[in-house]
């Protein structure tokens, strides 16, 4: 029966030997999952702050948003601008014609007004030639009197 008995406090030992591990074990897990516990609320509360930081630039976005798109609405279409600039074009093709055709008016006028200036000028010239030669015929018959 010692032996029995021997043997049993053996088992009793071994068995208090591994409930002491168990328990180590236990308590190194608890620590673990303490530990775990935290890191998962400090992701949290990371999360929480990233997600209310992008909630604040969704909802400047979408002010933004609704800022463009009354002033947008404030905007010529498209039909209305293209419109505008045909028709600037064509003010500005009218006017460009309108430049040309003055220019090309004057430089005509021009002409003729030197061709009639030199014509005058040659008329001129012929009748003062013509008085002339009658001036020396009338000074020569003067001069000699027959």
């Amino acid at each position: 029966d010692i032996e029995l008995l021997g043997t049993k406090l053996q088992e009793f030992a071994t068995q208090a030997e591994e409930g002491a591990a168990t328990e180590e074990a236990v308590r190194r897990s608890a620590a673990d999952i303490a530990d775990l516990q935290d890191q998962v609320q400090q992701l949290n509360g990371d999360a929480d702050a990233k997600t209310s930081g992008l909630l604040e630039q969704v909802g400047a976005l979408l002010q933004t948003t609704a800022e463009l798109s009354e002033k947008l609405d404030g905007c010529a279409e498209k039909e209305e601008v293209l419109r505008l600039g045909a028709r600037v074009d064509g003010g500005l093709d009218a006017l460009a014609v309108r430049l040309e055709t003055d220019r090309w008016v004057r430089d005509g006028v021009d002409k003729v007004a030197d061709n009639i200036t030199n014509q005058f000028i040659k008329l001129l010239d012929e009748r003062s030639s013509k008085v002339e030669a009658r001036v020396e015929a009338c000074e020569k018959s003067l001069a000699d009197p027959k």
